[in-house]
């Protein structure tokens, strides 16, 4: 018993005098993100689909009144084409999925 004791003060005191210690750190908890780059939020949770507004567009050449051609960006906007989150699922609603057995 005092072995023991005396081994893990070692132990202890040695870990505390090394000079790499390094200081945990917290993280934070990992967003809920689609691989659409929208947020769990945006998604319909019973079909998948994504509600968020994404601005689309083409640059194309004009020819300008100096006889010089410039580019024009047209920028549209409309729905995200995602159809389904992929992305990590938070734990509540993991273990809201969970249905309780029946004990016989």
């Amino acid at each position: 018993m005092i072995e023991g004791a005396l081994i893990l003060l070692v132990g202890v005191v040695v870990g505390r005098m090394l000079p790499n210690r390094q200081k945990t750190q917290l993280t934070q908890p990992e967003e809920p993100y689609c691989g659409c780059d929208h947020h769990l939020a945006m998604h319909d949770s019973k079909t998948g689909v994504c509600h968020e507004q994404v601005e689309t567009g083409h640059t194309k050449p004009v020819m300008s009144p100096g006889r010089t051609y410039v580019l024009y960006r047209e920028t549209l906007t409309e729905q995200c084409n995602c159809r389904q989150y992929v992305g990590p699922i938070p734990a509540d609603q993991v273990l809201a999925s969970f249905q309780p057995r029946e004990i016989a």
